[in-house]
């Protein structure tokens, strides 16, 4: 041990006066202080071409024939330079680790990141030493690890230009280095990436000793059963191996939820996975689909009536009949190849068959959404009850013409919907959304209140104004009727502060000038721009009383916000108005809800949910505005809020911001 030491002391002390080291060092920093710092991580990979092979390049140059006459082990002498390398290089981390602690990643992520660079850079560093070994000098050594490096790292992304068979898919990704480093990125530690990268380590280590016993037979016949040896472990690691999600949201595992529906459902449950072979050259994610769903059949260990199946589309027409036959056609997608956008047709459905119940996820290209869409579907075989949601238009607006969206995509996220044509249809028993209340009468208020008190749940969007969203956008108070919905707020102690918010942070539209034909990019102070990036179109503060209800602010302005009143009935909105600048202040400027959850609890032990949002028309035709259903998955998640499916709710917000 106290050679390795004297070994290791020695290549230090060349690494210091080496001028590369610190040219290296400048280069290095260079490329990471311009790199966000959510990027950081995945970031090091690429910079660790040039950055390792400057490092190495010199090691051997003046070593090459003196170790054979040395008395030192020659696996000391490889090892010195190994870690003498990796200390200088694990010096360079040092910063974006620092800036990493710092950044929104979260601390799983920057765990599972730190430690698949450690041994990331082991084994290059390894396979960098092995080329410098090999090649006469350090410029050739230099470049040749350098190039070598640049195709092992980015193998994976040759599959995107060039269709491949998926086996020969699998194996070149599974040779990337940087492919390896995906999951890692995202706080999921598996085996198989960690020894990937040890096993290799151990390989060119075994490589550059091989190099000095070349002309002795015994000893190059052991290293060869060695190497055959990890070659055999490295196998094995693909078969047995553990992955462990990491994330604070357990984002990559199912849920506990999930778990216990699936042991409990006593019969057989079929999970068909088809797909088109050339997806996998197109989005490397597929892989991690089949790989997600496989966590389903490890609930086999608990119950054995789980079956899962992946079937390729691909050429047989009699399976893309039986998928149309489930409402599964194939999607359009466009491709970049070799400086060409070519449209394919693929293919990637999930399909759910339980007793005589077949329920249908049709296309699917990430593991964002499976196990929300998944759970949804077993909730329904368990009970035989699916998330119904009855609508009802309460202002002038259709449910057809002008929310064509809604529906849509409240069905893609498990939402049965049922619309009412009138207040008297109301179901005291199904979640209730109400879309504007301008329009409503009196007996529809008072249907409204009956089916609150009788523990009913709503969502509703509902304004003191209209908007003509058609034309200039002037904003209007209803005079031809009361409001009666209002009052009906008030009388649950909530009060709509007839006011409009503006706000600094908001949605920038783009418009054609009135003046000319030329396109103007325009900051629209009325349409609120949250972080997720959802926006909400002209609102007004929520105030309610706080000893009674309990309360969470679902949507708020920023601080940089104000508020305006009405002037003759109307506010001229239109974006080409100079005057909606800050000087039209009313009050000094402040943070103002609009939508807001409340919750109250009954004598008997009884919840009663509901939420009230001033955003009338976020799932409206302004969507095209926009070009973004985040508003409309915003309120997918309010409705099971106040429908009580808390556990569904958590695992739909897993990968949401």
């Amino acid at each position: 041990m106290n050679l390795f030491y004297i070994c290791l002391k020695k290549e230090l002390k060349q690494f210091i006066i080496s001028p590369f080291l610190y040219i290296a060092f400048i280069i290095f920093c260079f490329f990471t202080l311009f790199i966000k710092s959510e990027n950081i991580f995945t970031s090091i990979p690429t910079i660790s071409i040039l950055i390792i092979p400057a490092l190495t390049m010199q090691l051997w140059q003046f070593e090459k024939d003196i170790p054979m006459t040395l008395p030192i082990p020659k696996i000391i002498l490889i090892l010195s330079k190994i870690f003498a390398s990796f200390f200088c290089y694990f010096l360079f981390l040092i910063l974006p680790f620092f800036i990493s602690i710092f950044s929104a990643l979260e601390n799983s992520i920057i765990f599972t990141s730190a430690l698949l660079i450690i041994l990331f850079s082991l084994c290059e560093i390894s396979f960098c030493i092995y080329i410098s070994l090999k090649c006469k000098n350090s410029a050739t050594a230099f470049l040749i690890s350098s190039i070598s490096l640049f195709i092992i790292s980015f193998l994976n992304i040759i599959t995107l230009y060039i269709n491949l068979p998926i086996n020969f898919l699998k194996l070149i990704n599974y040779f990337s280095f940087s492919y390896h480093f995906n999951k890692a990125s995202k706080g999921i530690l598996d085996t198989r990436d960690l020894f990937f990268y040890i096993i290799f380590s151990l390989i060119f280590v075994l490589l550059s000793l091989k190099h000095f016993f070349k002309y002795n037979k015994t000893k190059s016949k052991i290293y060869f059963i060695t190497l055959m040896t990890c070659i055999l472990l490295l196998l094995n690691s693909t078969r047995f191996f553990l992955t462990i999600d990491l994330t604070k949201q357990k984002k990559y595992s199912l849920s506990e939820y999930s778990k216990t529906i699936l042991s409990e459902i006593p019969s057989a449950l079929h999970i068909t996975y088809y797909k088109s072979e050339n997806l996998h050259n197109i989005f490397n994610d597929i892989i991690n689909v089949q790989e997600y769903l496989l966590n389903y059949v490890d609930i086999k260990k608990i119950k054995d009536n789980i079956f899962f199946e992946i079937i390729n589309t691909d050429n047989n027409m009699k399976i893309k009949k039986k998928l149309e036959s489930f409402g599964i056609y194939p999607q359009k997608i466009q491709v970049n190849k070799k400086n060409k956008t070519i449209t394919i047709d693929a293919i990637s459905a999930i399909i759910l068959e339980y007793e005589n119940k077949t329920e249908v996820i049709p296309f699917v290209l990430n593991c964002d959404t499976i196990e929300y869409d998944i759970a949804v579907q077993l909730e329904y075989f368990a009970t035989d009850k699916f998330n119904a949601l009855q609508i009802f238009v309460g202002n002038a607006l259709s449910l057809e013409n002008d929310y064509p969206y809604l529906i849509p995509s409240l069905d893609s996220l498990g939402f049965k919907c049922i619309e009412l044509q009138n207040s008297f249809e109301i179901l005291h028993s199904v979640p209730l959304l109400l879309l504007g209340s301008t329009y409503l009468t009196q007996t529809d208020c008072i249907n409204i209140e009956n089916f609150m008190q009788d523990n009913g749940c709503a969502f509703f969007t509902t304004s003191p104004f209209d908007v003509d969203i058609y034309g200039d956008w002037k904003i209007s108070k209803n005079l031809d009727t009361q409001n009666y919905f209002s009052n009906l707020l008030k009388h649950w102690n909530i009060i709509l502060d007839e006011k409009i918010i503006l706000d600094e942070k908001c949605f920038s539209l783009t418009m054609q000038s009135p003046q000319n034909d030329l396109n103007q990019y325009i900051d629209y102070p009325f349409w609120i721009l949250q972080d997720n990036s959802s926006v909400a179109f002209w609102t007004s503060p929520i105030i309610w009383d706080n000893k009674i209800y309990e309360t969470k602010i679902v949507n708020e302005s920023s601080e940089k916000s104000w508020t305006i009143s009405f002037e003759n009935n109307f506010i001229n909105a239109s974006p080409f108005e100079k005057y909606l600048k800050p000087i039209t202040y009313d009050n000094s400027m402040n943070k103002f809800p609009y939508t807001v959850r409340f919750s109250k609890q009954k004598a008997r032990g009884e919840e009663t949910r509901f939420v009230i949002s001033t955003d009338v028309y976020a799932c409206s035709r302004m969507l095209e505005y926009t070009d973004s259903l985040i508003n409309i998955e915003n309120i997918a998640n309010s409705l099971l809020w106040i429908a009580k499916k808390d556990e569904l709710l958590k695992i739909k917000m897993k990968n949401e911001k």
